[in-house]
Protein backbone atom coordinates (compact mmCIF):
# COMPACT_ATOMS: atom_id res chain seq x y z
CA UNK A 1 0.00 0.00 0.00
CA UNK A 2 1.38 3.38 -0.97
CA UNK A 3 1.88 6.30 1.38
CA UNK A 4 -0.89 8.21 -0.38
CA UNK A 5 -3.31 5.36 0.27
CA UNK A 6 -2.50 5.40 3.96
CA UNK A 7 -2.64 9.19 4.26
CA UNK A 8 -5.89 10.47 5.83
CA UNK A 9 -5.91 14.15 4.93
CA UNK A 10 -8.98 15.02 7.03
CA UNK A 11 -7.54 13.44 10.14
CA UNK A 12 -4.09 14.95 9.55
CA UNK A 13 -5.34 18.47 8.92
CA UNK A 14 -7.82 18.14 11.80
CA UNK A 15 -4.96 17.24 14.12
CA UNK A 16 -2.95 20.11 12.74
CA UNK A 17 -5.75 22.56 13.47
CA UNK A 18 -6.07 21.31 17.04
CA UNK A 19 -2.30 21.46 17.48
CA UNK A 20 -2.29 25.02 16.20
CA UNK A 21 -5.03 26.03 18.62
CA UNK A 22 -3.19 24.33 21.48
CA UNK A 23 -0.05 26.19 20.51
CA UNK A 24 -1.89 29.49 20.52
CA UNK A 25 -3.39 28.59 23.87
CA UNK A 26 0.10 28.00 25.20
CA UNK A 27 1.25 31.34 23.88
CA UNK A 28 -1.76 33.09 25.33
CA UNK A 29 -1.17 31.52 28.72
CA UNK A 30 2.24 33.19 28.89
CA UNK A 31 1.30 36.48 27.26
CA UNK A 32 -2.22 37.28 28.48
CA UNK A 33 -1.27 38.91 31.77
CA UNK A 34 -1.96 42.60 31.63
CA UNK A 35 -2.90 45.46 33.91
CA UNK A 36 -6.52 46.47 34.41
CA UNK A 37 -7.03 50.14 35.27
CA UNK A 38 -9.61 50.70 38.00
CA UNK A 39 -9.20 54.47 38.34
CA UNK A 40 -7.15 57.00 36.39
CA UNK A 41 -8.95 60.11 37.72
CA UNK A 42 -9.82 61.38 34.27
CA UNK A 43 -13.13 62.75 35.50
CA UNK A 44 -13.77 59.79 37.83
CA UNK A 45 -16.09 60.28 40.79
CA UNK A 46 -14.27 59.30 43.99
CA UNK A 47 -15.18 59.90 47.63
CA UNK A 48 -12.48 61.37 49.84
CA UNK A 49 -12.47 61.25 53.61
CA UNK A 50 -10.85 63.66 56.02
CA UNK A 51 -10.25 64.06 59.76
CA UNK A 52 -10.55 60.75 61.58
CA UNK A 53 -12.17 59.13 58.58
CA UNK A 54 -15.13 61.52 58.29
CA UNK A 55 -16.55 61.47 54.74
CA UNK A 56 -16.09 64.59 52.69
CA UNK A 57 -17.68 65.69 49.40
CA UNK A 58 -15.56 64.93 46.39
CA UNK A 59 -14.60 68.34 45.04
CA UNK A 60 -11.50 70.32 44.22
CA UNK A 61 -9.06 67.43 44.59
CA UNK A 62 -8.39 66.51 40.96
CA UNK A 63 -5.70 68.35 39.03
CA UNK A 64 -2.86 67.91 36.59
CA UNK A 65 -0.10 67.78 39.22
CA UNK A 66 1.16 64.30 39.96
CA UNK A 67 -0.43 62.66 36.92
CA UNK A 68 1.36 59.51 35.74
CA UNK A 69 -1.38 58.16 33.47
CA UNK A 70 -3.44 60.55 31.39
CA UNK A 71 -3.58 64.19 32.44
CA UNK A 72 -5.08 64.15 35.94
CA UNK A 73 -4.35 62.82 39.42
CA UNK A 74 -6.07 62.92 42.80
CA UNK A 75 -4.58 65.17 45.50
CA UNK A 76 -5.23 64.11 49.11
CA UNK A 77 -4.06 66.43 51.90
CA UNK A 78 -3.57 65.48 55.54
CA UNK A 79 -3.68 68.52 57.79
CA UNK A 80 -1.84 68.98 61.07
CA UNK A 81 -3.49 67.06 63.88
CA UNK A 82 -5.62 64.81 61.68
CA UNK A 83 -5.15 61.09 62.10
CA UNK A 84 -5.34 60.23 58.40
CA UNK A 85 -6.62 61.38 55.06
CA UNK A 86 -7.48 59.29 52.06
CA UNK A 87 -10.10 58.19 49.59
CA UNK A 88 -12.24 55.21 48.79
CA UNK A 89 -13.66 53.86 45.56
CA UNK A 90 -16.17 51.14 44.83
CA UNK A 91 -15.63 48.23 42.46
CA UNK A 92 -19.23 47.68 41.47
CA UNK A 93 -19.40 47.20 37.69
CA UNK A 94 -19.20 43.66 36.34
CA UNK A 95 -15.95 44.22 34.43
CA UNK A 96 -14.06 45.58 37.44
CA UNK A 97 -15.38 42.85 39.74
CA UNK A 98 -14.33 40.17 37.26
CA UNK A 99 -10.88 41.77 36.94
CA UNK A 100 -10.47 41.82 40.73
CA UNK A 101 -11.31 38.12 40.96
CA UNK A 102 -9.02 37.21 38.04
CA UNK A 103 -6.17 39.20 39.57
CA UNK A 104 -6.66 37.49 42.94
CA UNK A 105 -6.84 34.00 41.42
CA UNK A 106 -3.69 34.63 39.35
CA UNK A 107 -1.59 35.95 42.24
CA UNK A 108 -1.95 39.57 41.16
CA UNK A 109 -1.52 42.84 43.00
CA UNK A 110 -3.07 46.26 43.42
CA UNK A 111 -0.78 48.98 42.08
CA UNK A 112 -1.01 52.73 42.56
CA UNK A 113 1.34 55.58 41.68
CA UNK A 114 2.14 58.23 44.28
CA UNK A 115 4.09 61.45 44.47
CA UNK A 116 4.28 64.25 47.02
CA UNK A 117 3.66 67.95 46.70
CA UNK A 118 6.83 70.09 46.79
CA UNK A 119 7.70 70.86 50.39
CA UNK A 120 5.02 68.56 51.80
CA UNK A 121 7.39 66.75 54.11
CA UNK A 122 9.50 69.34 55.89
CA UNK A 123 9.14 67.85 59.36
CA UNK A 124 8.36 64.16 59.47
CA UNK A 125 9.41 61.11 61.44
CA UNK A 126 7.27 58.45 59.85
CA UNK A 127 4.97 58.15 56.86
CA UNK A 128 2.64 55.25 56.13
CA UNK A 129 -0.08 54.09 53.75
CA UNK A 130 -3.04 52.05 54.87
CA UNK A 131 -4.84 49.82 52.38
CA UNK A 132 -8.24 48.29 53.10
CA UNK A 133 -10.38 45.97 50.99
CA UNK A 134 -14.07 46.02 51.88
CA UNK A 135 -16.16 43.09 50.65
CA UNK A 136 -19.84 43.48 51.47
CA UNK A 137 -19.07 45.27 54.72
CA UNK A 138 -16.25 42.93 55.78
CA UNK A 139 -13.14 45.09 56.06
CA UNK A 140 -9.76 43.48 55.50
CA UNK A 141 -6.89 45.83 56.34
CA UNK A 142 -3.19 45.42 55.76
CA UNK A 143 -1.19 47.58 58.19
CA UNK A 144 1.69 49.34 56.48
CA UNK A 145 4.25 47.69 58.74
CA UNK A 146 3.40 44.08 57.84
CA UNK A 147 6.18 42.09 56.21
CA UNK A 148 4.30 41.71 52.93
CA UNK A 149 4.01 45.49 52.60
CA UNK A 150 7.19 46.89 54.07
CA UNK A 151 7.46 49.25 51.11
CA UNK A 152 4.38 51.11 52.37
CA UNK A 153 6.35 52.71 55.21
CA UNK A 154 8.78 55.55 54.49
CA UNK A 155 11.37 57.07 56.76
CA UNK A 156 13.49 60.13 56.06
CA UNK A 157 17.22 59.78 56.84
CA UNK A 158 16.92 62.46 59.53
CA UNK A 159 13.15 62.86 59.70
CA UNK A 160 13.07 65.80 57.29
CA UNK A 161 12.88 66.51 53.60
CA UNK A 162 11.14 63.32 52.51
CA UNK A 163 10.18 63.30 48.81
CA UNK A 164 8.07 60.51 47.42
CA UNK A 165 7.70 59.33 43.85
CA UNK A 166 6.92 55.68 43.63
CA UNK A 167 4.60 52.89 42.56
CA UNK A 168 3.21 50.94 45.49
CA UNK A 169 2.44 47.26 44.99
CA UNK A 170 -0.03 45.52 47.29
CA UNK A 171 -0.33 41.73 46.81
CA UNK A 172 -4.00 40.77 46.93
CA UNK A 173 -3.00 37.56 48.71
CA UNK A 174 -1.87 39.64 51.70
CA UNK A 175 -5.40 40.70 52.66
CA UNK A 176 -6.37 38.56 55.68
CA UNK A 177 -9.40 36.35 55.21
CA UNK A 178 -10.06 37.27 51.58
CA UNK A 179 -10.77 34.25 49.39
CA UNK A 180 -11.68 33.57 45.80
CA UNK A 181 -15.12 32.52 47.00
CA UNK A 182 -15.78 35.75 48.89
CA UNK A 183 -14.71 37.85 45.93
CA UNK A 184 -16.61 35.76 43.42
CA UNK A 185 -19.89 35.83 45.32
CA UNK A 186 -19.78 39.51 46.21
CA UNK A 187 -21.66 42.07 44.11
CA UNK A 188 -19.71 44.86 45.81
CA UNK A 189 -16.12 45.57 46.75
CA UNK A 190 -14.41 48.75 47.84
CA UNK A 191 -10.77 49.76 48.20
CA UNK A 192 -9.74 52.40 50.72
CA UNK A 193 -6.33 54.10 50.56
CA UNK A 194 -5.15 56.53 53.22
CA UNK A 195 -1.92 58.05 54.46
CA UNK A 196 -0.71 59.37 57.78
CA UNK A 197 2.53 60.59 59.29
CA UNK A 198 4.14 61.85 62.45
CA UNK A 199 5.19 65.45 62.02
CA UNK A 200 4.17 69.04 62.60
CA UNK A 201 3.29 69.95 59.00
CA UNK A 202 0.55 69.02 56.57
CA UNK A 203 1.18 66.71 53.64
CA UNK A 204 -0.30 66.28 50.19
CA UNK A 205 -0.07 63.02 48.26
CA UNK A 206 -1.03 62.60 44.61
CA UNK A 207 -2.56 59.27 43.66
CA UNK A 208 -2.92 58.03 40.10
CA UNK A 209 -3.32 54.98 37.91
CA UNK A 210 -4.96 52.57 40.38
CA UNK A 211 -4.75 49.19 38.67
CA UNK A 212 -4.69 45.42 39.00
CA UNK A 213 -2.03 43.05 37.65
CA UNK A 214 -2.30 39.56 36.16
CA UNK A 215 -5.70 40.07 34.54
CA UNK A 216 -6.14 37.91 31.41
CA UNK A 217 -6.80 39.73 28.17
CA UNK A 218 -10.40 39.15 26.98
CA UNK A 219 -9.22 38.04 23.53
CA UNK A 220 -6.91 35.47 25.07
CA UNK A 221 -9.69 34.09 27.20
CA UNK A 222 -11.85 33.72 24.10
CA UNK A 223 -9.02 31.97 22.28
CA UNK A 224 -8.52 29.55 25.13
CA UNK A 225 -12.25 28.85 25.15
CA UNK A 226 -12.17 28.21 21.40
CA UNK A 227 -9.33 25.79 21.89
CA UNK A 228 -11.30 23.93 24.53
CA UNK A 229 -14.30 23.64 22.20
CA UNK A 230 -12.08 22.31 19.40
CA UNK A 231 -10.61 19.65 21.65
CA UNK A 232 -14.05 18.68 22.94
CA UNK A 233 -15.50 18.38 19.42
CA UNK A 234 -12.56 16.26 18.28
CA UNK A 235 -12.94 14.00 21.29
CA UNK A 236 -16.64 13.50 20.57
CA UNK A 237 -15.97 12.68 16.90
CA UNK A 238 -13.38 10.09 17.87
CA UNK A 239 -15.68 8.62 20.49
CA UNK A 240 -18.51 8.27 17.97
CA UNK A 241 -16.52 6.17 15.52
Amino acid sequence: MSFCAKFDSKRWFGSLRVAAVCGLMGLSATAVAQEFVLYDFEGTDVNTFGPNGAPQPYSGVIGTTGATSGTQALAVTRDVGDSFFGFLFGITDAGSRAALLESFDNGGSLLFDISSAPGSFTDINFFQFNVVLNIDGNFSQIPGNEAALQNLGYFGPDGTGVDLTSTIEVPLSAFPGVTSGSLGSSPFAEIILSHNHEGSGSSTIYFDNIRLTNVPEPGSLALMGLGGVALLCRSKRRGGR
